[in-house]
């Protein structure tokens, strides 16, 4: 294969590549080929050892495969790992020539191999493949899995080498076993030497310039045999130098590159060869370029599905969502419309369904209607606590059905709605909120306050408090974020205790340290400590704080609006100097991990989730006005107890 591969690339380099029409499941074949090609070898690699261990020679390009067969094995359990985790592998495959059957890429991965013939570079691989685009243009899905299959190519590209290392190796061995101990041995050689390979001549001179003293006169026999057929001792042997040469050259040409393409950064090269890629960079609001990986994946997602559907090209989905978004820039339109994600994700995806003259009923990306999901649950619901009642009829009577039926149906809309999340969970994918990356600083449009509500007994639970307020901020110290412990006193019969002063001097103190500690020549503090006197509750009969940690964020929000008629009675600073934008709430015993704020930031001041308020009836009407991550468990808190270890689900990393 390794020589056809040669010749097919050498001399056929005009292959009809737009001969591609079809897309197939590849990965069964994938993987088969995948796991032959690195038995192949490992079964070689095992073979060199042996006989290196007995001290015969071996090939001199052996000594790449001896050295760097760890670096073979990794890549090939890396491979075969990401082959796990996908159910499906579709691509284009070829239709024609000799590559028919194979996944297009990899007839471009070899033509790459084999044509750069030196160091591979990220460079001449993104040339390399931008000028095949300018004939054929790879999809989406062929780009993301370049590397992967550039891997496995160079995997049989190696593969095929060692085959013919091996069979050098098997034809002096075979050689080492010819007697030349007496003139019969040698009379038999000669005779059948017209019929040897070149290989097996090369190696049968060099053993019998080893072991024979007059090697001289039975080379000059071998030599004029020989010359009947146009061939001498000679030019043998310097064409067979020349292929071990070669072999040794392309070896370790194929094992360098395939270390090299694992510290390429690959993100760099697939933006530089997709053309989708190129086309939503030029989006007007100037989102794109800033959003994060996985964000822009999503896009190229959306972009893929909208081409299967309108049976496209991707090129043609990601130039209309350009298109309509440039309409609305040049209409003086700011807003999220001038987005491309807005014709990929939101509202937008209507027009495109239009233009591309496809009928669907529900062009969003959720469900059209909201009994589409209850119903489901609410009949669910019934039918197994009626069968939970009908047990009971059965062993009972009316009345045991009817009160069984009532205590089961609450649990049973329970079960039912975890059936009807994992069923539409397999349905349905989850959708994704693009993200905002903020790679150096959070601007000041996007101002943030991380607050932490908590009740504040003594001394003691302001330090702790103060502390977790420390880590928030060295996880997360970014220009534009602050932080603030917003305090409550501990219930009361009075409305002041001797214990409230204690507190908020600490605090204060706390607070003030900190604030020195990083200030580091900022204008404003980046610490604040806030702190709500008692209110009286008629309905409990004591001094509390106002609604508890609902009301203290009520008020804490009514503050940053420049509501000073609030219960909060100290502040540490001018926080109406701030102009915060966004409020991050954490409570005393949750973690923010590292960059935390710095991604919920990026996710709620993104065009598509940022609010937009209904100002008739003051509600939100698009986008999030309140957003809640994921909430996990670390792993100390999981192993705390039963209940703990039961609940918080598998940790660790």
């Amino acid at each position: 294969m390794w020589g056809d591969s040669e010749e097919y690339l050498g001399n056929k380099r005009d292959e009809k590549h737009n001969s591609v029409n079809k897309k197939i499941d590849i990965k069964k074949n994938l993987t088969n080929r995948l796991d032959n090609s690195y038995k192949e070898i490992e079964q070689a690699y095992t073979e060199f050892i042996e006989d290196s261990s007995r001290g015969k020679a071996l090939p001199k390009a052996s000594e790449w495969l001896l050295n760097d067969f760890y670096l073979i094995d990794l890549r090939y359990r890396r491979l075969k790992l990401d082959l796990r985790k996908e159910k499906k592998i579709k691509l284009y495959t070829m239709q024609e020539g000799l590559f028919k059957g194979y996944p297009r890429i990899y007839s471009l991965a070899l033509n790459l191999i084999y044509n750069i013939k030196s160091d591979m570079t990220e460079d001449k691989i993104i040339e390399f493949i931008n000028e095949y685009q300018t004939e054929y243009i790879l999809s989406l899905e062929e780009i993301a899995r370049f590397q992967s299959i550039l891997s496995f190519a160079l995997i049989e590209y190696i593969r095929d080498i060692v085959l013919e290392l091996v069979r050098d190796n098997d034809i002096w061995k075979k050689v080492d076993k010819i007697e030349l101990t007496d003139e019969t041995d040698i009379d038999e050689v000669i005779e059948y030497v017209n019929i040897m390979s070149p290989t097996e001549i090369e190696s049968l001179v060099k053993k019998i310039k080893r072991s024979r003293t007059d090697s001289e006169a039975i080379l000059k026999k071998i030599d004029a045999k020989l010359k009947y057929m146009g061939k001498s001792i000679k030019n043998i042997i310097e064409a067979e130098y020349m292929n071990q040469t070669k072999y040794n050259v392309n070896i370790g040409y194929g094992i360098k590159s395939l270390r090299e393409i694992s510290n390429m950064n690959w993100n760099k090269i697939v933006d530089e060869i997709s053309l989708v890629e190129k086309i939503y960079g030029e989006d007007p609001l100037d989102v794109y370029d800033n959003m994060e990986k996985i964000s822009k994946g999503y896009y190229k997602q959306k972009t893929e599905e909208f081409a299967e559907q309108f049976e496209v090209q991707e090129v043609l989905v990601a130039e209309k969502a350009l298109e309509f978004a440039k309409e609305n820039w040049d209409n003086g339109i700011r807003d999220k419309k001038s987005h491309i994600g807005y014709y990929l994700l939101d509202d937008g995806r209507k027009k495109m369904f239009e233009y591309f003259d496809v009928d669907k009923r529900n062009t969003s990306l959720f469900l059209k209607r909201y009994s589409d999901y209850y119903v489901p649950i609410t009949v669910l619901s019934v039918v197994l606590a009626l069968l939970f009642g009908s047990y009971a009829f059965q062993r009972g009577n009316i009345y045991w059905s009817v009160l069984v039926f009532i205590l089961t149906l609450t649990p049973s809309m329970t079960l039912s709605t975890d059936i009807v999340n994992y069923l539409y969970f397999k349905k349905f994918n989850p959708k994704h909120l693009p993200k905002i990356n903020y790679k150096h600083t959070i601007p000041v449009e996007g101002t943030t306050m991380v607050v932490v509500p908590s009740l504040l007994t003594d001394k003691t639970r302001v330090e702790e408090m103060v502390k977790h307020l420390e880590v928030h901020y060295l996880s997360n110290n970014e220009e534009n974020i602050y932080f603030t412990l917003l305090g409550d006193s501990k219930d009361s019969m009075t409305e002041v205790m001797d214990v409230d002063s204690e507190v908020v001097e600490t605090g204060l103190e706390l607070i003030s340290q900190l604030n020195k500690k990083y200030r580091k020549g900022k204008d404003k503090d980046i610490f604040y400590f806030l702190h709500r006197k008692r209110t009286y509750s008629q309905t409990q009969d004591m001094w509390m704080g106002w609604e508890k940690k609902r009301g203290s964020l009520v008020e804490f929000n009514d503050l940053l609006l420049g509501n000073l008629d609030t219960s909060i009675d100290v502040v540490s600073g001018d926080v109406s100097r701030l102009k915060i934008k966004y409020v991050i709430t954490l409570d005393g015993d949750t973690k923010l991990p590292i960059d935390g704020a710095k991604r919920l930031i990026g996710t709620i001041s993104h065009p598509l989730n940022k609010a937009v308020r209904d100002k008739d009836h003051n509600i939100i009407s698009e986008g999030y006005g309140i957003i809640q991550p994921r909430i996990a468990v670390d792993i100390e808190s999981s192993n705390k107890n039963l209940f703990t270890r039961i609940f918080a689900g598998m940790g660790g990393l």
